[in-house]
């Protein structure tokens, strides 16, 4: 295929539409006490075709459509994600402050694509997957979601001393039904030793230094990196090449 019927005669098109949404809701209960609900969502929608054009000969057959084609394909993608998460933050005493949240999460994904190859094509400049001497519609569908419930504990101490607790359990729907729920957890604990060394010594922090602080922590990490369907057996459902009979595998 030379280049001038590469640039001029075959085709490449791509259209991709998108529409990105973001709901935001916050409601006070007291000034200590907010509850926090969102909500977004990525939808696109995209189109693509391409052709090899009918006009070179076979230099077996004769024919003028040699590895020519048409092919087209129509996709839609949705990924939302839904979460909503309480807190209260207050002063317990003149030395003791607390905040603690509690929310949770639905993350949700959603693909099908539809479309076709015809094979060679029948006539020049005609591009429809209904002609052409193969034909061969496809299609394909691909859910997910994940659920998830967490929480968050901050105590501090006279504004120098702090200990942090988190905790998250998911739920992965690819996963296998007895594996799907799997959480994490993570503490920490930090203190700002030139405020600290201050209020037990009572003496000014080394003046070389003006802000010193030390933390320590654990914690535990998780993610899901397969695709659906991934670890069920699913068939897989086609013709051979030609006419060949049908294949399940």
């Amino acid at each position: 295929r030379n280049p001038y019927w590469v640039l001029y005669k075959d085709l490449n098109n791509d259209q991709i539409d998108r529409v990105l949404t973001m709901i935001q809701l916050e409601y006070k209960f007291t000034d200590w006490l907010k509850l926090q609900v969102r909500h977004g969502m990525d939808m696109r929608q995209t189109f693509t075709e391409s052709a090899n054009a009918y006009g070179i000969r076979d230099l077996g057959s004769g024919a003028l459509n040699f590895n020519s084609g048409y092919s087209a394909y129509r996709s839609r993608a949705m990924e939302s994600n839904a979460d909503f998460q309480l807190t209260a933050n207050r002063k317990l005493t003149e030395d003791w402050t607390a905040t603690l949240s509690a929310g949770g999460n639905k993350e949700t994904s959603n693909y099908n694509n539809v479309g076709g190859t015809t094979g060679l094509l029948d006539l020049p400049g005609v591009y429809s997957l209904n002609t052409g001497q193969l034909p061969r519609p496809s299609s394909n569908v691909s859910k997910s979601r994940i659920n998830s419930l967490y929480g968050f504990l901050n105590v501090g101490f006279r504004n120098y001393l702090f200990r942090d607790a988190t905790y998250r359990n998911d739920w992965v729907s690819v996963l296998a039904k007895d594996r799907r729920s799997f959480h994490y957890p993570s503490l920490s604990l930090s203190a700002v030793v030139s405020d600290l060394w201050s209020d037990l010594f009572k003496s000014e922090f080394p003046q070389a230094i003006s802000f010193a602080k030390i933390r320590g922590a654990y914690a535990e990490a998780g993610s899901v990196t397969i695709s659906p369907y991934e670890l069920t057996p699913t068939f897989g459902i086609s013709r051979g090449y030609g006419d060949a009979s049908l294949l399940v595998t």
